[in-house]
């Protein structure tokens, strides 16, 4: 399920003027921490103008449209509206977006989604730390991802010395895997 926000609109000095009700205003919002669920969403896309349209779909539903501000989002609103929802912006989609207004037509690879599901499964970027230790690369090509092992086969295979780079596992001693408070 995408990310979502909302949040109520502060009332406005002239809302209570009938003359206004039919008026749009730009709602300007900035969204701290603007990334959304780990980096397959976010709220804060790249200041580039040709994106409006796109981020205008992508993010919400029956807004007149949104325009990206430098480090914010302008959302037109009407000026009689209470609240305001707004969905996080897919990565993938805009990366595909971004590359296409430049011409090119870029999907997301098998290793690349392979990749995404993986630093998904680890808990983020800062998961995969493990991975700096050859051994524990070493153990994913010798099994694979469908294949079971023992402890004592996957303790063998990361702390033994690999052969063609020379690191063996008391060199990562002080490699902080978990995260520190």
């Amino acid at each position: 399920m995408r990310p979502r926000i909302s949040f109520a609109l502060k009332d406005k000095p002239f809302m209570t003027d009938i003359d206004f009700h039919h008026h749009h205003l730009v709602a300007s919002i900035s969204v701290i921490g603007g990334g959304g669920n780990g980096a397959d969403y976010l709220f804060v896309p790249p200041y580039v103008l040709e994106l409006n349209q796109f981020v205008s779909h992508a993010m919400s539903f029956g807004h007149k449209g949104m325009r990206l501000e430098r480090g914010r989002l302008g959302v037109i609103i009407e000026v009689r509206s209470h609240d305001l929802s707004l969905y996080a912006l897919p990565v993938p989609s805009l990366f595909e977006r971004i590359f296409a207004l430049m011409g090119f037509n870029a999907k997301p690879s098998g290793s690349g989604l392979i990749t995404r599901q993986l630093i998904a499964r680890m808990g983020g970027v800062d998961g995969t730390r493990a991975f700096k230790i050859s051994g524990v690369r070493k153990l994913l090509k010798t099994y694979g991802p469908n294949t079971s092992f023992s402890r004592r086969a996957a303790l063998q295979l990361i702390g033994s010395a690999d052969s063609q780079t020379g690191p063996k596992f008391s060199d990562y001693r002080r490699l902080f895997i978990e995260a520190r408070l």
